[in-house]
């Protein structure tokens, strides 16, 4: 099992299907199918970035968490109708920025109910995954 818990700007989870999501007090984990190590990552053995499979994240200390869904009618946000499970389908957005003693994270796709963001705080980030599974598909 690879694991890294520096350097979270440098993972790239657009296109990974959710496999699951599991949201407690302050933790929220969520597997995915694959994500994108970048090529600079110092868990990255190889000199381009690559597919990691299966890929989860977890997310500690959490605060500040919210979820909304895009009302077309409304042409606003609006609590999302299942907080427990804002994404279904793709992960397309994933924004972590270093703030203070942790990260503030943005995460974005689809759901039933329509285009939802996923955005809180967290102390720190664990991503783990079994391999290495080729190059990622902008490297060739």
């Amino acid at each position: 099992m690879y694991k890294a818990s520096t350097n979270i700007e440098l993972f790239d989870l657009h296109g990974g299907p959710v496999h699951a999501i599991s949201i407690e007090d302050t933790a929220i984990t969520l597997e995915l199918e694959f994500a994108i190590i970048g090529r600079d990552h110092p868990a990255n053995p190889c000199p381009s970035a690559q597919y990691i499979k299966p890929c989860t994240l977890q997310f500690q200390g959490v605060s500040l968490h919210s979820t909304n869904v895009w009302v077309e009618s409304t042409r606003s946000f609006a609590p999302h109708p299942c907080p427990s499970s804002p994404i279904e389908g793709d992960v397309i957005e994933f924004e972590p920025v270093a703030s203070g003693e942790g990260y503030s994270v943005k995460l974005a796709g689809f759901h039933t109910a329509g285009w939802s963001e996923w955005q809180f705080s967290c102390t720190s980030v664990f991503v783990s995954w079994a391999e290495f599974g080729g190059e990622a598909w902008y490297e060739s």
